[in-house]
């Protein structure tokens, strides 16, 4: 078996609790036969407890961090596809910009498969939770026309500088959703007005993996390179207990797996990343398990018994 290479990115402060910054290394401890880690990169989770700003400053050096690795490794020819392993989804920002800096004259795609949009900026998100924020980062927008909550000064000030590490990474017309079901009304209104392409998960149910995929792919085909972005809580809540946000309603574990190996057998693809497990949160390895079913089914075609 040929291993992948693999980026791990331990942050969990983007999140509304702690402990997804551990899912990276208990996922790689269970498959160290599987990938060939290049870089490990690591936020402080003492920050957790401190305010937007602090919080916004440590994960803007994480995703600037993320985004050298990234571009290094493509630039350089190491490979041409690329295995992320993130605590929450906030630093995915640094994975799409990284990929972007790496082709800077070609189209990303973007394929979120998430039961949450995670286009959020800090002037409408409810929560505050920087890992709401990274497509919007990638996009390059403050959705100020709908802003429910001030910012401080300072924040304002962060807050552009992580759209500046993206650097306009990617255009709206280049995501589409797959799984979402649990989004705001501004979220919902920024997907309706950009008419960001996307699936829920009742639509996918009633498609096969090959039709999904095949909208997918008809969607980005002028795209270069193709950005997988994979938060397991866009598995139905019953199948995952170890995440911080899950949602009920979502996909099944069989139509997960067959939707990703239909997309990593294109070649476009060059970044999968996998992000939101959070074992302290876990029953049993119940999480545990089902992920490490899923990526090495779909990444590796290795066939495993639940």
């Amino acid at each position: 078996m040929l291993r992948k290479d693999l980026l791990m990115v331990e942050c969990g402060i983007g999140a509304g609790v702690l402990g997804a910054e551990q899912g990276p290394s208990l996922i790689f401890n269970h498959m160290t036969n599987y990938f060939s880690v290049l870089d490990k990169i690591h936020t402080e989770s003492e920050l957790y407890n401190s305010d937007l700003p602090t919080c916004l400053n440590a994960i803007n050096t994480t995703i600037s961090d993320v985004s050298q690795r990234v571009e290094s490794f493509f630039k350089n020819q190491e490979s041409d596809f690329l295995v992320v392993l993130s605590g929450d989804h906030s630093t995915a920002a640094g994975s799409i910009a990284g990929l972007k800096a790496s082709y800077p004259a070609q189209r990303i795609g973007v394929v979120w498969i998430d039961a949450h949009a995670d286009i959020h900026s800090p002037y409408t998100s409810p929560s505050g939770n920087i890992h709401g924020m990274p497509l919007a980062a990638a996009v390059n927008d403050d959705h100020l026309e709908l802003k429910v909550r001030e910012v401080c000064r300072v924040t304002s000030q962060l807050w552009n500088k992580t759209k500046s590490i993206c650097n306009g990474a990617i255009n709206y017309s280049d995501i589409f959703y797959l799984g979402i079901r649990d989004l705001e009304p501004q979220e919902w209104n920024i997907v309706e007005t950009n008419k960001i392409s996307n699936l829920t998960p009742e639509q996918i149910n009633e498609m096969r993996a090959d039709e999904v995929v095949s909208r997918v792919l008809s969607v980005l085909k002028d795209c270069d390179h193709i950005y997988i972005s994979f938060d397991i809580d866009s598995l139905d809540l019953s199948l995952v207990p170890g995440t911080g946000t899950p949602v009920k309603g979502g996909l099944n574990e069989g139509v997960t797996i067959e939707i990703l190996k239909a997309l990593l057998e294109n070649p476009k693809v060059k970044l999968f990343e996998c992000v939101e497990f959070n074992p302290s949160l876990d029953n049993d390895n119940e999480t545990l398990n089902r992920v490490l079913r899923i990526l090495k089914e779909a990444l590796f075609r290795e066939k495993l018994q639940d």
